[in-house]
């Protein structure tokens, strides 16, 4: 058997390999799945999918502001979202418990520049979502 032969050997058999492995990763459509999903509007949630059917388990929604990038020029700023009523949410260092409807609120000083505001929810069961805000704060 020749060089060219065996070299070609080699490379149909990592190719089938390869195309196993992306087979083997891929997530079988009957069996459930879990998927985090994170939009540019502030809804970070896990979704569910058993049978072709979405179900929304956890979430975490931004209210206030209404974009994960905004610009201001007045400090605090006031974050405003909705969860799970049994979440606990994290707004940087701050600990919130959301009302009986789900919805929190916490007011964030800001320093001159870009601020990063992180946002956790988290349930007793391990479930966990989270936004991060870029505010960009400029003093008038």
């Amino acid at each position: 058997m020749g060089i060219k032969h065996r070299y070609f050997i080699i490379v149909v058999a990592l190719f089938a390999l390869l195309v196993l492995g992306v087979f083997y990763l891929m997530p079988d459509s009957q069996s459930p799945t879990s998927n985090d999903i994170t939009d540019s509007t502030g809804v970070a949630s896990s979704s569910q999918v058993v049978s072709g059917e979405v179900r929304m388990d956890f979430f975490l929604q931004l209210e206030e502001p209404s974009n994960l990038d905004v610009v201001v020029d007045e400090s605090p700023i006031l974050i405003q979202g909705m969860t799970r009523v049994d979440a606990l949410v994290t707004v940087n260092d701050y600990v919130v418990e959301p009302d009986i409807d789900g919805r929190f609120q916490q007011s964030v000083t800001l320093m001159p520049g870009l601020n990063i505001v992180e946002i956790v929810a988290s349930a007793a069961s391990g479930e966990q979502e989270a936004l991060v805000l870029g505010v960009g704060y400029i003093p008038r």
